[in-house]
């Protein structure tokens, strides 16, 4: 019997961005769902339940972290691993996504290692563990992500 797939919830605004994390998550065997304004982001994940949630910051209808926020108050998704994306290279914004319960954080542009790393990553490591280590390194790390951030230590 054949292994089943992984589904990978893209939710992604930017018509390029959504393309190339679709085709390189196929690539590697996954299936892939998109959102691509945030609208439909709960109901999809409530009806498809993926493995994993990519979720862009800045949408036009709602922020990614406010998402997160009701993507982990849902009983039907709260369980489901946020990997977030981001252009913002403002210093708190990986700790507002690890905050509203992304796994990991990538800040754009990212190389193909690094977004695959974060995906392995955030399939593989239970929210808890992330936010726990998190807030023992806060006061004494700049603020990064899976290109070497502040869950490093959990990962490469």
């Amino acid at each position: 019997m054949a292994k089943a797939r992984k589904k990978v919830l893209i939710v992604e605004d930017h018509s390029l961005n959504l393309k190339l994390f679709r085709d390189i998550l196929r690539a590697k065997g996954f299936d892939t769902l998109e959102d691509r304004v945030g609208r439909n982001c709960l109901e999809y994940a409530e009806n498809n339940q993926p493995d994993l949630i990519i979720l862009d910051i800045l949408l036009p209808y709602s922020s990614g972290i406010e998402l997160a926020h009701k993507l982990k108050k849902n009983k039907k998704t709260k369980h489901i691993p946020l990997l977030g994306v981001t252009a913002l290279a403002i210093s708190d914004t990986h700790d507002k996504m690890i905050e509203a319960g992304c796994v990991d954080c990538l800040t754009k542009p990212f190389t193909l290692d690094q977004f695959l790393r974060a995906i392995d990553f955030s399939l593989a490591t239970p929210l808890e563990k992330v936010k726990k280590i998190h807030k023992k390194n806060a006061p004494n790390q700049p603020d990064v992500s899976a290109q070497g951030f502040k869950v490093a230590s959990l990962r490469y």
